[in-house]
């Protein structure tokens, strides 16, 4: 990821490529300024994000988008590591949920106890803050919601039900 100088600096963690795309499509679409790198969860994407000083054009993310969308427990073990604990990432977690892994992290076990989990906002709505704020007031707002725990935003079934995937 390339510091993009006025925007943020996303990471999108995600094993589906079409729907990373997709995702970046709707940031574009909505005129938000940022750079953004997808990596695969897996310890790869841990190892990234832990990274104490970026290095050469790699640049610390502002924010990371965690794509759980699907309910397996590898990805899940991946974010038990990035979004909670004492070793999480240093930039906020945004995960990308569906009903479908709602449920699981209800159930997961996944809090690990002082961490709160808000109620999942609508991406559109997501979107549109990130839209409307300055880079550093937006960074700010989701800097007080990290110390709180993650957050959960619900991805358009469109983005989750894909006639690809039901095929499959």
């Amino acid at each position: 990821m390339k510091d993009n100088g006025s925007g943020m600096n996303i990471l999108i963690i995600s094993d589906d490529r079409h729907q990373s795309g997709l995702l970046r499509q709707a940031i574009e679409q909505r005129g938000i300024e940022c750079g953004m790198r997808r990596i695969d969860a897996t310890n790869a994407a841990c190892n990234y994000i832990r990274r104490a000083a970026p290095r050469g054009d790699n640049v610390a993310p502002d924010l990371v988008l965690f794509d759980l969308t699907q309910s397996d427990p590898d990805k899940l073990q991946v974010l038990k590591r990035i979004a909670f604990g004492k070793r999480r990432s240093p930039a906020p977690v945004v995960i990308l949920t569906s009903d479908v892994s709602e449920q699981v992290l209800d159930h997961a076990g996944v809090a690990d106890g002082r961490s709160v989990m808000f109620e999942p906002t609508e991406l559109s709505c997501f979107l549109k803050k990130m839209q409307e704020h300055h880079r550093d007031r937006f960074k700010r707002a989701l800097g007080v919601m990290y110390e709180l725990g993650p957050i959960l935003v619900r991805l358009p079934r469109s983005f989750v039900n894909r006639p690809e995937t039901l095929m499959a």
